[in-house]
């Protein structure tokens, strides 16, 4: 058997664009947990709230999270220049196009195998 820790992708959302993704293994998947616990434990108590203040504190923490996901497991871009440099993970997320950012966050959660209301997190 060969086994490939890695996998790339073909952007759907940008011609010509690939990105690279982590696969899940045992070690990776409590790593990615223990860099989320606290925003899960965070946003579930904000949730828990009813006030303007408490929805808005709970999107932030829902983007901190994703961020987190893009960090851990986005890899790689090719294909895709950005202020005339190559992209890279960092750069796409913090000055590429927010379709493709949202197309990469959709494939790892798939990777992750989480369910539909996991992904929404």
């Amino acid at each position: 058997m060969h086994y490939q820790s890695t996998v790339e992708y073909e952007s759907r959302t940008c011609a010509g664009v690939k990105y690279t993704l982590r696969r899940v293994s045992l070690a990776s998947r409590l790593e990615l947990l223990q860099r989320v616990q606290h925003y899960v434990n965070k946003l579930d108590f904000l949730n828990a709230g009813n006030t303007t203040k408490e929805s808005y504190e709970a999107a932030v923490v829902e983007k901190e999270i994703e961020r987190a996901y893009l960090d851990w497991g986005l890899l790689g871009v090719n294909g895709l220049v950005i202020d005339n440099a190559a992209a890279s993970a960092a750069t796409l997320v913090e000055k590429g196009p927010e379709a493709l950012t949202r197309e990469i966050l959709i494939a790892l959660k798939q990777e992750l195998g989480l369910k539909e209301d996991e992904r929404k997190n």
